[in-house]
């Protein structure tokens, strides 16, 4: 039961412009914190799914994630840049699994264009954290080439800033 103080403080907030002490409300309002952040990641997918419709690729829910030999690769999402596909195992994607591929596209675009962002983020990418992280995960994979791994730490590092940005709003 709501107290009617707080309510009316509620009110009186509202009318004057002041600042509530929001942990006091908070216990006469709780949040469901689970639902906020759902809600706030299906934003950020929401938008990114615009962004991968606009540039013409196609977003595919899978059970699981396979390599062209048909084995599971144990991932949550995939950049398929040849066929300009996204595939996401829903149960396991996190709030960053489908910002992270649509980086990768805008990456891919960048480097077709011989865009100076690219050149700029390929050069500075190794000074951040996010890209020691990414050349230790792939370290034993001769498919990661030093191009690779920054190419995929800059995709990591712009769905982190656009994921922090969302999160602001």
């Amino acid at each position: 039961e709501v107290e009617e103080a707080n309510v009316a403080e509620l009110v009186e907030s509202f009318e004057t412009g002041e600042e509530l002490d929001l942990e006091d409300l908070h216990q006469d309002f709780p949040v469901d914190n689970e639902l906020f952040e759902k809600e706030r990641e299906d934003d950020i997918n929401d938008k990114i799914k615009i962004f991968l419709q606009t540039i013409g690729v196609d977003m595919k829910l899978v059970d699981e994630i396979y390599d062209k030999k048909g084995d599971a690769l144990g991932y949550v999402a995939k950049a398929d840049m040849l066929n300009k596909v996204v595939e996401f195992v829903e149960d396991r994607a996190g709030i960053d699994s489908l910002p992270e591929e649509a980086a990768h596209f805008f990456v891919n675009i960048l480097e077709a264009q011989d865009s100076p962002l690219f050149h700029s983020m390929m050069k500075r990418i190794e000074n951040y954290a996010i890209y020691k992280e990414t050349a230790n995960e792939y370290a034993n994979d001769p498919q990661y080439t030093e191009k690779v791994i920054k190419k995929e730490a800059v995709g990591k590092a712009i769905a982190q800033h656009i994921i922090g940005n969302q999160l602001k709003e």
